[in-house]
């Protein structure tokens, strides 16, 4: 569920695990012949009507309105809310239950503060205060407020830490590293900063042994090159304006190709 979970790694799990695996999901991807898929971005759908895995799972599989599908919304997209009737949705649970932006924000924050220190304990504890109290009693957790001021402290860190490996037209390619999973937030804060150029940000991830490329632009449709790298074997997840690689080792071989295939296609992703 919102992993962007490629189909042949579907049906390699499917094989594994011998019983029918259903995919539910709203990042770039093809249908698959032997997956149960609901994926509406995969049959042609946009994700402008799709912006989350939450929205997916109200619109399609019909679950109960509550503050866990605003989160998705908001935990995606922000306030990039292109879909009137999404915005709609969002701003009439705040007005019910008198959220401010901050607020919701503060809440998303909270969600997610445990995956991104790799904390299995805290995911689990996160889960359960959401499903008994909603975005309200997960807003009001003094514990992942805590949390919180740890990501935080680690993002600013790998921020500071990041380099400026180079800089090809509106292309900037940046490495940094951290203990955390925080490659969303670094790659968010750099694009913001550079909200006219494509952000290429190498992170390497101590406490998983693993390496991710993340790319993400708000002024070119990024996403576009997505099937030409998944056709060269790579591990890669998106949607229109962002999508990541996972990759073993140093992961320079693969960097060279992701910037090489942005420059040939640049033209064609504004």
């Amino acid at each position: 569920m919102d992993y962007g979970i490629g189909i042949s790694e579907a049906e390699k799990l499917k094989r594994n695990v011998e019983c029918e695996v259903a995919i539910v999901d709203h990042h770039l991807n093809k249908p698959g012949r032997n997956i149960l898929m609901c994926n509406p971005l995969a049959y042609g759908e946009s994700s402008a009507k799709y912006p989350s895995t939450t929205w997916v799972i109200r619109e399609h599989l019909k679950f109960e309105d509550s503050g866990k599908i605003v989160l998705g919304v908001i935990g995606d997209v922000g306030w990039n809310i292109r879909d009137h009737s999404v915005k709609t949705y969002v701003l009439r649970f705040m007005d019910e239950h008198g959220l401010s932006r901050m607020d919701l924000r503060k809440a998303i924050e909270h969600v997610d503060s445990c995956y991104k220190l790799v904390d299995y304990e805290c995911i689990n504890y996160v889960r359960n205060v959401l499903a008994e109290k909603d975005a309200i009693g997960v807003l009001e957790d003094k514990l992942l407020a805590m949390k919180v001021r740890r990501v935080r402290e680690e993002t600013w860190k790998a921020i500071e830490e990041s380099i400026l490996l180079e800089a090809r037209g509106p292309i900037k390619v940046f490495s940094t590293k951290s203990k955390a999973y925080i490659t969303s937030s670094i790659g968010r804060f750099l694009a913001e900063k550079n909200s006219k150029d494509i952000i290429v940000v190498k992170v390497r991830i101590g406490k998983l042994g693993l390496t991710n490329i993340y790319v993400r632009s708000l002024k070119y449709k990024v996403g576009k090159i997505i099937p030409m790298l998944k056709s060269k074997g790579f591990n890669v997840g998106g949607k229109d304006h962002v999508f990541s690689i996972v990759c073993e080792g140093n992961c320079n071989e693969e960097l060279k190709t992701v910037v090489s295939v942005l420059e040939k296609q640049l033209g064609g992703l504004i």
